[in-house]
């Protein structure tokens, strides 16, 4: 964490971290670059609030779409500054928790040289999103979290499979 906090200067600690949840809750994530934070984003996320019966919206600020070019892109600081400026709801949590992850790596790389290297993909990728799962329902044993690494790489490499007919082509 000490790593990505110096990476991103003047983003406070716990923004780097998933927001507090209890078992049971219904939370929603909207992420984005949130450049700026919008009447948009207010909208969408009362109505996801509203209908999906929601105790909590996450809004994800994304360190940059790692598919656009970031020059002149505020900082992920300043954004959170105005993400959390223009929201009133206590049901919407600020965070920045993906910068910690390391998740531009899936824009990064468009051919993989062996196993290792895919399975390192499926690590920073599919298996983040179980493991998000996991934390939302308050399962943090390490044999659940083995368990769910392992599914979402499977289903991780299934999707590749899916599409290696267009890959080699």
């Amino acid at each position: 964490m000490s790593d990505t906090a110096e990476r991103f200067p003047g983003v406070a600690r716990h923004y780097l971290r998933m927001p507090h949840v209890e078992p049971g809750m219904r939370v929603g994530l909207f992420g984005g670059s949130f450049n700026p934070p919008h009447e948009g984003h207010l909208l969408v996320t009362e109505i996801a609030i509203r209908r999906l019966r929601l105790d909590q919206m996450w809004w994800i600020v994304t360190p940059g779409n790692p598919l656009k070019d970031t020059t002149g892109l505020p900082s992920l600081a300043e954004r959170i500054a105005w993400s959390e400026a223009i929201n009133s709801d206590p049901r919407v949590k600020v965070t920045a928790f993906e910068a910690s992850h390391d998740v531009r790596f899936t824009a990064d790389a468009r051919r993989y040289r062996d196993e290792a290297q895919v399975l390192d993909y499926c690590t920073r990728s599919a298996d983040p999103v179980g493991r998000l799962l996991l934390h939302l329902y308050d399962v943090h044993d390490a044999q659940s979290l083995q368990r769910s690494d392992q599914i979402c790489t499977a289903l991780q490499l299934i999707n590749f499979w899916q599409d290696l007919r267009r890959d080699i082509a």
